[in-house]
């Protein structure tokens, strides 16, 4: 076999060319072909609105000690809070729970102070003004909408900071566990 050739250069070329143009073709798309689509759903799902969680702008406090002169010299401070929520969903109840913070101030104008302590002062929490103290379980029950009755006992040595002075108190509602 010597002298003999099976294939030349040029015809190995030839044919692993050839190859290559076969395995493009065939793996190629025509410009008719539809290579993709879209499946869209019958009916459109609505999505829920967000529920949110609103507090009437500013509670209304009073005091006895503000309107009446006794020897017992009572501070309790007591206002009503409203929580609302927009967008409730039917049938459901929630936990709304409560941060309050009690502050005072010297005159009309300047920084608020926080008491060093909330052994400085009780605080109760009610729906309605009646039933159980919620200022530590919140309100298990809550249901969208509800008036909240807060109370202030300050103790002896914090009255010194309240008679006087000025006071704020905050409550911060949270909702949580929607059943």
């Amino acid at each position: 076999m010597k002298g003999t050739k099976f294939l030349s250069s040029k015809a190995i070329l030839g044919i692993v060319t050839a190859v290559a143009v076969v395995v493009t073709v065939a793996g190629s798309f025509a410009a008719w072909d539809k290579l993709s689509d879209n499946a869209d759903t019958t009916t459109p799902l609505a999505m829920r609105q967000a529920v949110e969680l609103v507090a009437t702008d500013a509670a209304t406090l009073s005091s006895t000690h503000n309107t009446t002169l006794d020897t017992t010299t009572t501070t309790d401070v007591v206002g009503t809070v409203q929580f609302n929520v927009t967008n409730w969903p039917t049938n459901k109840t929630a936990t709304l729970s409560f941060t309050p913070t009690v502050q005072y101030r010297t005159g009309d104008t300047g920084d608020w102070t926080s008491f060093i302590s909330t052994t400085d002062y009780t605080i109760t929490i009610k729906k309605d003004n009646i039933g159980s103290d919620l200022s530590s379980s919140g309100d298990t029950t809550y249901a969208g909408s509800g008036n909240y009755t807060v109370t202030i006992s300050f103790t002896n040595e914090a009255k010194a900071h309240v008679l006087g002075n000025n006071i704020q108190v905050s409550v911060l509602g949270t909702l949580s566990a929607l059943k």
